[in-house]
């Protein structure tokens, strides 16, 4: 049944993005802000495993959305929390959450090493191949070889791209060089604060695609 109370969604979003920011969300605001955003919701009081599958999907695709880190393998494994973060948040334990993030990162390091050796290849931009721009119809790779293979085509589109507007090769692997160098690093730069953010953005995009978390830095930037 749906509350009589409706809120204005853009107050929402106000609201709680300036909840005790000023030393970063904790994991001992988690349950409190969660539990604020489904008193408001005009549909959801209470996180279930239906909304639990959910906030997994969203998480897995917040870290990883063009499908070039996680294996097939990776997502079978961690798929066991899947009907489980309601259970989490209640009990305020975000483990899973981490123990997926730690494993992004490490599949993020070894990204980063395939791009370094495949960003020294030639390539022949005369030789015809496909790539599936829509990563939502991409499968998560079975094994390095398709890993691999997908970050050439990536590499390669992205240089034809550039090299397309003008840019010598030299060029464009250099400014491909540098885009991977600051996304590498602003990874490496997610802090808990930052991680339990998206997170819970994650789950607030469960409910609705319309109600989102913004961090104090994130509320900062929405003002400007």
């Amino acid at each position: 049944m749906y509350k009589k109370k409706l809120i204005p969604l853009l107050t929402l979003i106000i609201v709680f993005s300036c909840l005790k920011q000023s030393q970063g969300l904790k994991q001992s605001e988690m349950r409190m802000i969660i539990g604020q955003v489904l008193a408001y919701h005009v549909q959801y009081d209470a996180l279930d495993d239906n909304l639990s599958r959910r906030i997994y999907a969203n998480y897995i695709e917040a870290l990883d959305y063009g499908k070039y880190y996680f294996y097939h393998a990776d997502i079978r494994t961690m798929s066991k929390h899947e009907l489980f973060f309601d259970d989490y948040i209640a009990r305020d334990d975000y483990r899973a959450v981490y123990e997926i993030f730690a494993l992004y990162k490490q599949r993020a390091d070894e990204g980063m090493a395939i791009f370094n050796e495949l960003i020294k290849e030639e390539y022949d931009f005369t030789k015809d191949e496909s790539i599936i721009v829509d990563r939502q119809q991409v499968q998560y790779a079975r094994d390095r070889a398709d890993m691999v293979d997908r970050w050439r085509k990536n590499i390669k589109l992205q240089l034809l791209n550039l090299v397309s507007s003008g840019k010598s090769v030299k060029d464009a692997k250099l400014k491909l060089t540098k885009k991977y160098a600051i996304a590498k690093k602003r990874i490496d730069e997610i802090d808990d604060s930052r991680l339990l953010s998206m997170f819970l953005n994650s789950v607030t995009a469960a409910l609705d695609p319309h109600t989102n978390y913004l961090s104090e830095e994130d509320y900062k930037d929405f003002k400007i």
